[in-house]
């Protein structure tokens, strides 16, 4: 299977959905880092992101988060 570099597998676990409209309330969004011990996760493009995070799980040694509030 060829593996899916980390920076992608990152980007496609993150992605939650579209911007909200002008006018919500503000939210939460939380960003995360994290410390792997490789250069790419054995994931194929079409990985699911329960399947990216576990892989994620299983090749950080650490991660640091960051929760911001977010408004339009």
């Amino acid at each position: 299977m060829p593996s899916l570099p980390v920076s992608l597998a990152v980007i496609r676990a993150m992605r939650k959905g579209p911007v909200r409209r002008k006018g919500i309330k503000a939210h939460s969004c939380q960003f995360t880092v994290w410390a792997l011990d490789g250069e790419t996760l054995p994931l194929g493009k079409d990985a699911s992101g329960a399947m990216i995070g576990f892989f994620l799980a299983q090749h950080q040694p650490g991660h640091a988060g960051l929760t911001v509030l977010y408004g339009r």
